[in-house]
């Protein structure tokens, strides 16, 4: 129950034009954050994140559009030049970064130090990435 209102109010936050919606929704958001983080599934241009409720991915995407995805014109960058690419990303979190990243090619070696996030990180790369890659790349 709790995550289906945590995941209506992360989607109001993020289809809040108007100051007043958004800072209602950003209050409710920290109140009920007070007593309960569920998890959540919610998808932002684009892209599609499990993620607990707390988690401010999208809502740092939504205040700065261009947050956590100018790694990927690096990678591409690196991918053209050498025909490779070997990402190490130490802090994982929930896997965002990589699946922002957009790199299908790609190895990945996610590393992640708070042990709920381990399953949103495989959850999230393979949402993304498809099950052909697990295991191999």
């Amino acid at each position: 129950m709790f995550a289906k209102i945590a995941t209506f109010i992360y989607q109001q936050i993020l289809a809040s034009n108007q100051k007043i919606s958004f800072k209602f929704y950003v209050k409710l958001r920290s109140l009920i954050l007070r007593f309960t983080d569920p998890l959540i599934t919610l998808s932002f241009r684009g892209y599609t994140l499990s993620m607990p409720f707390s988690h401010t991915i999208f809502l740092n995407q939504k205040i700065y559009p261009t947050y956590d995805m100018q790694l990927h014109k690096i990678a591409n960058y690196i991918t053209q030049k050498m025909d490779f690419i070997h990402i190490i990303d130490v802090g994982a979190n929930i896997g965002d970064t990589a699946v922002f990243m957009d790199m299908p090619k790609a190895q990945f070696l996610l590393v992640e130090g708070e042990t709920r996030y381990n399953d949103l990180i495989e959850e999230n790369f393979y949402r993304h990435y498809g099950q052909a890659t697990r295991g191999g790349g």
